[in-house]
């Protein structure tokens, strides 16, 4: 782990009404009852349920509800807490402006993702003061098309502490539409080459930052025959992401460039600069005739070389209907000219000075 001056825990949801301990209930699933969720090496029967917008988490009986939070006046946001740490969660635009601000402090610390139940996905960012023994984590459920952003974050002292904000996250469930897990933005049969562990893994993390940019699922726009549409995406390990897709439809030829703020191999982060502007016919022939020199529509999605940093390079197509992706790891050397020529024709739409 990478240390820090902090070690956040956040937990944002981005819509419904503030969170609250509710009144003591003998059902374990409403908020106020017995926590119904076990954690390994901890006994949590006795916590208690904390209600959010489609959310339920759990807290130890001890704690209460501190203040109202950052500011005063807010009604999208909880905190809870002892003498030596809290815990709360934020929504709407209080906690996109929290998750964005502590993203660049938390990336300075260990990133990993947190599976939960229902397929959501939480990533864990955390750094310590190890002088004054003060730490803060943050988890963080990207926003999906059934779901807002939910954020969690804490504070607090000591290893003790520490561990019992770690069993809260681990207490979070999601009810409802938020439960689903994302729609990936790659069709779940795509043979990738690798074992169907490698599928997933690909497909989860791939689909995780094009999501965060909100841009379209390409093999859902092979559903119009009239549609042609290329996207070349880099996701470096340790820099932001970057997507650009040219598309023609009719008379349209538009070009979208997206650049993230987070890293290709861990946090997305979120839209730090997006364009759009029109192409020019000559500019879409030529990205085409790249393509085609280079046999896109042929190319097996993936090949051999895979690795753990580096980046990917993740090129789509939708032509008459029929949708193709080819994916390839820090493709260098003669074997992959024809490949980054693809890279080349796109670079140069985006040249400074091209509007």
């Amino acid at each position: 782990m990478r240390s820090g001056l902090l070690l956040l825990a956040t937990l944002v949801v981005a819509r419904g009404a503030m969170a609250q301990v509710a009144p003591t209930d003998s059902s374990v699933d409403r908020p106020g009852s017995g926590c119904p969720v076990d954690v390994d090496s901890l006994d949590v029967r006795g916590w208690i349920v904390v209600a959010a917008p489609d959310a339920r988490f759990c807290i130890p009986p001890g704690w209460r509800a501190i203040g109202s939070g950052p500011t005063p006046e807010a009604h999208d946001h909880a905190r809870f807490g002892a003498p030596d740490g809290f815990v709360e969660w934020l929504q709407g635009p209080l906690a996109d402006s929290v998750s964005s601000r502590d993203l660049i402090d938390a990336t300075s610390g260990s990133g990993r993702q947190w599976a939960k139940p229902g397929g959501r996905v939480g990533d864990i960012s955390s750094s310590e003061d190890e002088d004054q023994d003060e730490f803060a984590i943050r988890w963080v459920w990207s926003q999906t098309e059934r779901a807002p952003e939910f954020v969690l974050r804490g504070r607090g002292h000591g290893v003790a502490m520490r561990d019992t904000l770690e069993a809260i996250a681990r207490t979070v469930r999601f009810s409802g539409p938020a439960a689903a897990p994302p729609i990936p933005y790659f069709p779940l049969g795509e043979s990738w080459g690798t074992p169907d562990s490698m599928n997933s893994f690909f497909n989860d993390q791939f689909s995780r930052q094009l999501r965060a940019m909100r841009d379209v699922r390409m093999p859902a726009l092979a559903a119009d025959s009239s549609v042609e549409s290329y996207r070349i995406t880099y996701l470096p390990t340790f820099a932001p992401g970057i997507t650009e897709r040219a598309t023609q439809h009719g008379d349209s030829l538009t070009l979208v460039s997206i650049r993230l703020s987070g890293m290709g191999g861990f946090d997305p982060g979120h839209i730090k600069q997006r364009q759009v502007r029109i192409l020019t016919r000559a500019e879409w022939a030529s990205l085409k005739q790249a393509l085609d020199s280079a046999q896109f529509w042929s190319m097996p999605t993936c090949d051999d070389g895979i690795g753990l940093d580096g980046t990917y390079v993740v090129v789509e197509g939708v032509r008459n209907g029929r949708y193709h992706v080819v994916v390839r790891w820090s493709p260098a050397g003669p074997k992959y000219a024809a490949f980054r020529a693809i890279g080349t024709a796109f670079s140069e739409l985006t040249k400074p000075g091209r509007k």
